[in-house]
């Protein structure tokens, strides 16, 4: 016979995010437990580093609207790329994949090997158009 008990696990999670420059959060507009920019970012500097010794090491944050600002502030412009809707496959769309690889809806982004849903996503799309695989 088993005998069983409870524990009661004490965890840490992440309530918010700051942004180191501005000070506003980092949440998503859409989904609180969801933080978008740079989150946990570090830099150290290394042994030939003219400006930040190797010494130094720096964890930061930073919201999108400092983001845009800093890349706005460069003097030799960093973009923006924008990726091609044919390359954007969204989580929504994964699921359906992931759920049809494995007719289960208890499977998660994060079970299957993300080359086996590109493939999936591949034949879907083949099927779609009426092509052979």
């Amino acid at each position: 016979m088993k005998i069983e008990k409870t524990i009661l696990k004490e965890c840490t999670v992440h309530e918010d995010v700051l942004c180191n420059k501005c000070g506003d959060s980092l949440q998503s507009r859409f989904d609180d437990s969801i933080f978008v920019g740079l989150v946990e970012e570090s830099y150290s500097g290394g042994f030939f580093s003219n400006e930040i010794s190797d010494e130094f090491h720096y964890v930061f944050s930073l919201c999108e609207k400092c983001l845009k600002n800093l890349f706005e502030s460069f003097c030799i412009p960093a973009g923006p790329q924008r990726r091609s809707r044919q390359e954007d496959i969204s989580q929504q769309q994964i699921l359906k994949i992931i759920n049809k690889i494995s007719d289960s809806s208890a499977l998660t982004p994060y079970m299957v090997d993300e080359d086996e849903v590109v493939r999936a996503y591949a034949k879907i799309k083949y099927k779609q158009l009426g092509e052979k695989e």
